[in-house]
């Protein structure tokens, strides 16, 4: 069974640090390029990096200036490249990674074929060039069914562990990745849960995603999503599971599905899906849980619908 633990992510920032003014320049044999000549990122990526890579032991600075290059994709209207300017440190660690940040804006709805810029290394202090020449590929995503179903929802449920089943809402966000994989055009990421306490509700589900049949289902075993707690008298970890709840009765279920809409805006479960923030036992030696042995309910949920937020 795979397991998908959380972490907290630390942020790798590349080092900007400015070069001398004075002519320190690196005069050893440093060559300095693109990654690679291509990179593709969707539309909908927000801020990205474009890796260079620096071959050579440095003995001073280094500096680069890169010159964007409008296409089909105008910078401004489709790409920000926040700074043309790369400065490489002697000093800097010799397994930094530097990066040209862009940030791609989102079109909306609007579908489109794919768009493209380029990049060139225009200038360059203290080493020579590798590969100076790249093309930035911005994948439309609004023509994919896959990527319209992505977005913020409302979800609508009652809350089994209250004396009255009350309905309740909260909000979670539907993306394509969790921060260590992509899944696009596979699986979907639910971000977000009703909290309950000290905890904060943010260990996603993941749905599978079946465009034949206009379906999503969470499938109860494999993956999951698990976080670690300190529960006081034992360790434990909590983990989103499907259930099937009726009027007498929760049971652990294989899955549960949903259907949507072909507006992309509303989300129906089907009859007796319920969601279970459940507690199991955890083996902080290994890092793993096992999902067999259940401690308890953090939130039994029965989940009706989700509708998109405007």
């Amino acid at each position: 069974m795979k397991q998908i633990k959380l972490f907290l992510l630390m942020a790798v920032v590349a080092l900007f640090a400015a070069c001398s003014d004075s002519d320190d320049w690196n005069t050893n044999d440093v060559t300095v390029g693109f990654e690679k000549e291509e990179f593709s990122f969707n539309e909908s990526a927000g801020t990205v990096k474009i890796p260079f890579t620096v071959t050579g032991e440095r003995n001073g600075d280094i500096k680069l200036v890169v010159k964007e290059n409008d296409s089909t994709a105008i910078s401004g209207a489709h790409f920000i490249i926040t700074s043309d300017e790369i400065n490489i440190p002697q000093d800097a660690d010799s397994t930094e990674v530097f990066y040209l940040e862009a940030r791609i804006i989102d079109d909306g709805s609007e579908e489109n074929d794919d768009r493209v810029f380029t990049l060139d290394i225009q200038s360059i202090n203290g080493a020579t060039v590798g590969i100076g020449h790249a093309t930035v590929i911005l994948k439309d995503v609004d023509a994919n069914p896959y990527f319209k179903l992505l977005g913020k929802y409302t979800v609508y449920a009652l809350d089994m562990l209250s004396d009255n089943a009350d309905e309740v809402t909260f909000e979670v966000t539907l993306t394509n990745t969790d921060g260590y994989d992509d899944y696009s055009g596979e699986k979907i990421v639910v971000m977000g849960m009703l909290e309950q306490g000290t905890y904060d509700g943010t260990i996603p589900w993941l749905l599978d995603y079946d465009e034949a049949n206009s379906t999503l289902t969470l499938d109860g075993s494999d993956p999951y999503f698990y976080a670690a707690y300190n529960f006081g008298s034992f360790l434990g970890a909590v983990a989103e599971i499907p259930y099937e709840i009726t009027s007498t009765s929760a049971t652990r279920a294989s899955s549960i599905s949903a259907t949507y809409t072909k507006e992309y805006n509303e989300i129906t479960f089907a009859q007796g899906s319920g969601l279970a923030s459940g507690v199991f036992d955890y083996n902080s030696s290994t890092g793993n849980i096992d999902i067999n042995k259940f401690y308890g309910y953090m939130d039994l949920l029965y989940i009706t619908k989700m509708v998109r937020k405007e």
